[in-house]
């Protein structure tokens, strides 16, 4: 959300700069509540076993900020240059993360497998990393911009 936000306010005031989004929504789950203990297990295992041991109350103090930020405010300014959003799972892109093709001209979306805890994990990486060089590769020609 914050990238997709400075980047409309960037292009606001000159070229519209290039936006990926790694598996990001326009606006909060409608309805995390009893989901919300289940959320924070997960980013407490996912966040132990990434980066070792680490303080629990620190990673659930963050994860409860993030929710409380992100259930505040919902994207709705247009962003019109050149965006990707890497869409975790394979089933269709969910409502949710639907809303952003209605926000971007050049939005490109592509699939990325396993869910969103799986974002940086060995098996998912090398696929994050081939969408992320293809939509490099089609932004930006060798010594600028298009």
């Amino acid at each position: 959300m914050l990238a997709w936000e400075l980047a409309a306010r960037l292009a606001a005031d000159g070229p519209a700069p290039a936006v990926v989004l790694i598996d990001s929504a326009t606006r909060a789950d409608p309805a995390p509540g009893g989901r919300l203990s289940e959320l924070k297990q997960q980013v407490l295992l996912s966040a132990t076993s990434a980066l070792g041991t680490v303080a629990a109350d620190e990673v659930v103090a963050t994860v409860d900020a993030h929710v409380e930020a992100v259930a505040r405010h919902r994207v709705t300014v247009r962003h019109d240059g050149p965006a990707l959003l890497l869409a975790c799972g394979e089933e269709e892109v969910t409502e949710r993360l639907g809303d952003w093709t209605g926000l971007g001209a050049q939005l490109r979306v592509e699939r990325l497998p396993g869910g969103h805890f799986d974002v940086f994990s060995a098996q998912t990486l090398p696929v994050l990393l081939r969408h992320l060089d293809r939509f490099l590769d089609d932004t930006f020609e060798p010594g600028g911009r298009r």
